[in-house]
């Protein structure tokens, strides 16, 4: 089964090749939470081929390619379950308000 996020443009992507983070923000005063960082396997072993390589080449160097490829694949993958995590880890923090459907936080509007 398709599950829907219910966000749309209060949020940031922080993600790096190193792991994903996100800022979601109150659409009326700006107050925002940010998402636990959770690191990326993939972009920690492909850093370490892309070291081998550079200093080996070779072998290492056809490794860091390949692992490249694989990476992004593989990374795309792991964003897109993050995000899905991220999203319900903020959600209790937000209300979309009735009146005029905007994404607010419950602290303070």
């Amino acid at each position: 089964m398709v599950e829907f996020i219910e966000f749309t443009s209060n949020y940031e992507d922080l993600s790096t090749e190193r792991g994903f983070q996100w800022e979601f923000r109150c659409q009326r005063c700006d107050n925002g939470y940010r998402s636990r960082f959770r690191p990326s396997t993939t972009g920690l072993a492909s850093e370490a081929l892309d070291v081998a390589g550079g200093i080996l080449g070779g072998l290492f160097g056809t490794a860091a390619d390949l692992g490249s490829r694989v990476h992004s694949v593989a990374w795309e993958r792991m964003h897109d379950d993050a995000f899905h995590q991220a999203v319900k880890e903020v959600r209790p923090y937000f209300i979309q308000c009735p009146r005029c459907n905007q994404w607010v936080c419950r602290q303070r509007c």
